[in-house]
Formats: structure tokens, C-alpha cells, sequence
């Protein structure tokens, strides 16, 4: 595997700074690239060769870091790019879009914790429902659009009287 032909080697040094952005978290990747670089230079000095061999394996060790940086890089854009779909599709699940509260399944992921943090704590938890009456109306004979601000108009003049370790949704 390592020999004192940095041709003979280079595969080797490729895969290990593959398998080390593969199967590292990317706060261990700077760490890990400078392991290798360690680990390889004492390995030329080791066995020794001339100037061109030194500078063989430096531009190998400078293309494996390239090549890592790149891939952890990407790899990292995924990631975040699948978290904020993540937090998106959650938040669509969870949130009405007229008013930015939590809608029946967000209440009731919320209640459930709440109901749980009341339990621990041997407090009362109470419950308010609380409705607009003519809402059906007014989206049918006006607009949806219209029904929709009426209840961000309700959701403003109630949040006023409410604390804010209030639940609303």
C-alpha cells in the first residue's frame, strides 16, 4: 500500500480522505485532513526519496485535501438543504397558514407535551376553545380571503389579553 513511489500509493491516499469525509462529522474533518497529511509525511520521510518524490506527494496530499473539502462541503449544502425542507414540511403540518398559529395537529403535539408538563409539575392545565361565529358565512357569501382576515383580526385581539406561557392556536 504506501511505498516509496508516491504513484504506487496515491490510490490508498485518495480512498482514506474519501472514507474520512464519508464517515466523518464535518467538525472532525479539518482534524482528520491534518492526520493524514501527518501520517503521510512521516511516511515519505520514512522512506525516504528525493525532491521529486516530495513534491509528487505534496501535490497528491494538496489534491486528496481538494477533493475532501469539496465533498464535505457538498455534503453539508444537502444536509441543509434537507433540513430546511424538513423544517418547512413541519411547519406546513403544524401551522396555520392565515394566521402563523399551530393548527389541530400542532395543538395537539403541544397540548399533549403541556398536559405532560402539568402532570410533572402537579399544576392545573386549563383549556379554552373558543369560536367564530359567521366565519362559514362570511368565506361563503364574501371571500375565503376576507374569512381569512377576520381571523387574523380575531387572532390580534385575543392575543392581546393572553400571557405569553399562553398556548394559542
Amino acid at each position: 500500500m504506501v511505498s516509496g513511489d508516491a504513484d504506487e500509493s496515491v490510490g490508498f491516499l485518495l480512498l482514506m480522505a474519501g472514507i474520512g469525509v464519508v464517515l466523518l462529522r464535518r467538525a472532525w474533518f479539518v482534524p482528520a485532513i491534518v492526520g493524514i497529511w501527518a501520517a503521510w509525511l512521516v511516511a515519505i520521510a520514512y522512506l525516504g526519496g528525493g525532491v521529486g518524490v516530495w513534491g509528487q506527494w505534496a501535490f497528491y496530499l494538496v489534491a486528496a485535501t481538494v477533493l475532501g473539502s469539496v465533498v464535505v462541503a457538498l455534503r453539508r449544502r444537502s444536509i441543509d438543504v434537507a433540513a430546511t425542507a424538513l423544517r418547512q414540511a413541519m411547519r406546513a403540518a403544524t401551522e396555520d397558514p392565515a394566521t402563523n398559529l399551530a393548527n389541530r395537529r400542532g395543538l395537539a403535539m403541544l397540548s399533549r407535551e403541556l398536559v405532560e408538563l402539568g402532570r410533572r409539575r402537579h399544576e392545573i392545565v386549563h383549556c379554552t376553545f373558543l369560536d367564530v361565529d359567521g366565519l362559514k358565512e362570511v368565506n361563503d357569501t364574501i371571500s375565503h380571503a376576507a374569512g381569512d382576515e377576520l381571523l387574523r383580526r380575531f387572532v390580534r385581539l385575543t392575543a392581546q389579553s393572553l400571557r405569553p406561557t399562553d398556548l394559542f392556536g
